[in-house]
């Protein structure tokens, strides 16, 4: 499925992108290399391991330096995520898959943990069951959140939970 495989490839790149990003920074560069400036490199980890950046959000994580950067998105968990109260604003229904979506994409779009978003979209694509299979909207939202709980957990560990999952 093209989407499967696009998720698949995006998380890969977040993946990547992070860890490239934080061997870098405790590396500084060759002679022989022109690196990009630290401000490129954010813009480019940011889209990598997560969903891009607006303007404001770019200038915050340029105040904070590529290292910081780097923490700030595997340590997601000291993260809050106010995009959760806004979305409870929205008073959607989740039990219906046109809602659910609709506020799962809010939550990718809205959110201050973009790496962990990314991964629950990698993991999304490679091992969720369809809703035409489930037939059950909040089913699905309960395999979304198991994988956001363990986004960053071993392939083994997700596994054992994705085959134990009703």
């Amino acid at each position: 499925h093209p989407l499967r495989r696009a998720a698949i490839l995006a998380a890969q790149s977040a993946v990547a992108a992070v860890l490239a990003c934080q061997e870098e920074a405790a590396r500084p560069p060759t002679a022989a290399e022109e690196p990009l400036d630290e401000a490129s490199r954010i813009a480019h980890l940011l889209r990598r391991a997560g969903f891009g950046a607006g303007k404001a959000e770019l200038e915050r994580f340029r105040t904070l330096g590529l290292p910081a950067t780097v923490e700030h998105l595997l340590d997601y968990g000291s993260v809050p995520d106010p995009s959760l109260e806004r979305l409870a604003t929205l008073e959607l229904d989740l039990t219906k898959l046109d809602q659910m979506q609709r506020w799962w994409l809010l939550r990718m779009l809205h959110t201050t943990r973009p790496l962990q978003e990314k991964m629950v979209l990698f993991w999304h694509g490679l091992l969720v069951s369809g809703n035409s299979k489930v037939g059950s909207p909040p089913l699905m939202l309960r395999q979304n959140e198991f994988f956001r709980e363990h986004a960053l957990a071993s392939f083994p560990t997700i596994l054992k939970g994705i085959g134990r999952d009703p």
